[in-house]
Parts: C-alpha cells; structure tokens; sequence
C-alpha cells in the first residue's frame, strides 16, 4: 500500500505497514507547488480588465412598425449588467415599438432607456465579441458612460445616422483597438502631408 514518508512529506508507493498507509497528507503539508508558476497565474489575473467586453450585450429586434416589419428592419441597443440604452426619439421612449414610434426622417434624437427591452419575446441579446469579433477588447465602462441616457445623438438620417450607426460608433469608440488603428491612420495621413509641403514637385 502506498504509504507517506515523513522526511519528505509526500506519499511514496513503497510498501509501508498498515498503521501507515498514505491517502493525503496532512493539510499543512500539502506540497506547495511551483511558486513560480502560480505567481504567472496570478499575474495574468490581474491584467484581467473587468470593463473589457465581457458583460457588454448587443440586442437586436424587428421595429414593429408597418414598412419596417415587411422588410425587416431591426433596431439595435447596447446592454450592459448596468444599463440598457439606445438611440431614440428626443422627447424619450424606444422607437419602433407597438406603431407608436415612427419618427420622421432628421427628427431629433438623443440616447434613451431601453431598460426591459432585452426581455421582450421577440428580442435577442448576444455578446459583443459574438455579434462582432473586432469588439473582444471594448471598454465596457466607456460604453455605458457614452450610453448615458439624455445624450443627444443628432438628427435621424437612416443609413447614416440611425440605431445601427450609434451602436457602432459608441462601440468602435470604446475599442482601444480601433482607436489605436484610427490614430494610425491620421499619422500616416499627416506624415504623406508633410512629404508634399516638403517637396514642391509633389504640388
């Protein structure tokens, strides 16, 4: 039977009399394990950030108005443990719900609660990194500070300036990733800029 050596506190499989048979050490002399490498551990859930995307959902249903329904056309929010907003009509509410809501186009908008709407039948939420791989490293703390309910979101212009566009851009703009990306960019457009005011044949 396997048994416990005493001077080197961890269990042996040599034969050993029954009186001391080895089924688990004593707690106190649990082997300990590699400190380093719980140390790493430890280390990795630190840099855990936990505004990162996880928690941040993307919802999602068919604007039940009339021309909406027939081709359906979705009205998209963002979802949060905290919040659950969108862009809607200026004076409040969530459009497309019920036929009440069907705003002209460039009317007004701002953000507006939509707290309850993930629960509706017809509604579906998924995790942004599901909805959008891209969105795997967005700051979920950004994301429901620019979601504050009350925060205009300018004129409604479908296809430039509608719900899918506000979920979009406040995501994108919570991405340090993108950011990164867009920075970029702007270097590169200032650098090749430069090359021309530096060169006047280039003009």
């Amino acid at each position: 039977m396997p048994g416990y050596d005493d001077k080197n506190q961890v269990c042996t499989m040599e034969e050993v009399p029954p009186q001391n048979q080895c089924y688990a050490p004593p707690r106190d002399l649990q082997p300990r394990g590699n400190s380093a490498v719980l140390d790493e551990l430890n280390s990795r859930l630190d840099e855990v950030d936990p505004n990162s995307s996880q928690g941040i959902e993307i919802c999602s249903r068919i604007a039940e108005l009339p021309v909406a329904e027939q081709l359906g056309l979705e009205h998209w929010w963002i979802k949060t443990p905290n919040i659950e907003a969108g862009m809607g009509p200026a004076d409040g509410g969530v459009p497309g719900v019920d036929g009440d809501r069907g705003d002209l186009p460039y009317s007004a908008t701002q953000v507006t609660d939509h707290t309850g709407q993930a629960a509706n039948e017809n509604s579906t939420c998924v995790p942004a990194a599901e909805w959008n791989p891209d969105w795997d490293n967005v700051d979920r703390d950004c994301v429901e500070q620019l979601s504050t309910v009350g925060t205009p979101t300018g004129p409604w212009t479908p296809l430039l300036n509608d719900c899918h566009d506000w979920v979009e851009n406040t995501m994108n703009e919570c991405d340090p990733d993108v950011q990164e990306q867009q920075a970029e960019e702007l270097r590169r457009s200032d650098r090749l800029m430069q090359q021309i005011l530096d060169d006047p044949t280039l003009w």
